[in-house]
């Protein structure tokens, strides 16, 4: 993909932000939000829906709906999921990091850097998986 293709991506991911809940993207239910602006250039990049304290309640009951099937999944099952994770991060890592470009004001380097580390981080804690043995390690302070 060159420059102009990536940067034109990037933008594309401004002009469609939703919040996640529940398995869909959806608007904000206020329709309140705020403009995405470049730091560098100004320029508006896109609008961004904020969460009521409804949609955050329907997002935190979702979550709590889903974790008792996530626990039951089986280590491999969960690395599979992390796994692919970070494939869809470094597939599309261009283009992601290009947008964090456009939004944080950062050097390109440093936002690739960035992303290279959230990479190595869905794949660490993939190949945890491999080390649950079914025991509990107990915390160092109560609760």
């Amino acid at each position: 993909m060159n420059q102009n293709n990536t940067r034109e991506s990037a933008l594309a991911l401004f002009a469609s932000l939703r919040l996640h809940i529940n398995g869909e993207w959806v608007e904000g239910s206020t329709g309140r939000g705020e403009n995405v602006i470049n730091p560098a250039t100004g320029e508006t990049l896109g609008w961004l829906p904020h969460a009521s304290h409804d949609d955050l309640d329907r997002a935190a009951k979702a979550a709590a709906a889903a974790f008792p099937a996530w626990s039951r999944a089986p280590a491999m099952e969960r690395r599979r999921v992390l796994l692919e994770a970070a494939r869809l991060l470094r597939q599309r890592s261009a283009v992601i990091a290009r947008a964090i470009t456009l939004e944080q004001g950062k050097t390109l380097a440093e936002s690739e850097g960035e992303l290279a580390g959230a990479i190595d981080v869905f794949e660490w804690y993939a190949e945890e998986t491999r080390r649950l043995y079914g025991r509990t390690i107990p915390a160092r302070s109560p609760g």
